[in-house]
């Protein structure tokens, strides 16, 4: 199949429970390192382990991580605005065969206590939820192994999907942890 936004034929995504992954078990590269730290090491996540990140540094780690991207691939929504829309029209990402091919996000952002969590927050929580309930599906394209990471509230409904390429989770916990380092070394 064709895709409507790159024009590729390239393989989709099935999301469906069958095609879920367990990413404790999965063998494929090494997926299983990358999502064990994604779901239990990022900074300011719901984790024991985690590292904690000085929020004045998150808007330029965001920066790094997303440089190569198109920022009309991604976006970030308030947590009461409704995530059809952007789902729809703007990603593509309301289907439940998604290219693989296409990088791009939307993710809803949060509010607890009056405290609204950054974007790399944001980023961070829907992939540690994705991992943590088994939302997470890959696609070995022959070149490239692409990851749709989906979240959904306690209500069911998408609160985020993710696409990216195994080489930008590579690239995302190499900065980070560098941005972590530093901070070791300025303290």
């Amino acid at each position: 199949m064709k895709c409507k936004t790159c024009k590729k034929s390239v393989k989709y995504f099935d999301i469906s429970p069958c095609n879920a992954i367990n990413p404790t078990t999965c063998e494929i590269s090494n997926l299983r390192k990358l999502f064990g730290f994604f779901q239990y090491e990022a900074p300011n996540i719901s984790s024991y382990i985690c590292s904690y990140l000085p929020q004045e540094q998150h808007n330029e780690l965001l920066e790094e991580m997303l440089d190569s991207w198109d920022m009309e691939n991604y976006s970030f929504i308030a947590q009461n605005k409704k995530i059809d829309k952007y789902l729809n029209f703007k990603y593509l990402l309301d289907d439940n065969n998604l290219c693989s091919c296409c990088n791009r996000f939307i993710c809803k952002r949060s509010i607890k206590n009056g405290y609204r969590e950054t974007d790399l927050e944001c980023l961070l929580r829907h992939l540690r939820n994705a991992l943590a309930h088994g939302r997470v599906f890959v696609v070995h394209g022959g070149n490239y192994i692409s990851i749709l990471f989906e979240d959904r509230n306690t209500t069911g409904n998408i609160s985020a999907r993710i696409i990216c390429y195994q080489t930008n989770l590579k690239k995302w916990k190499n900065l980070i942890e560098k941005k972590k380092e530093d901070n070791l070394c300025h303290n």
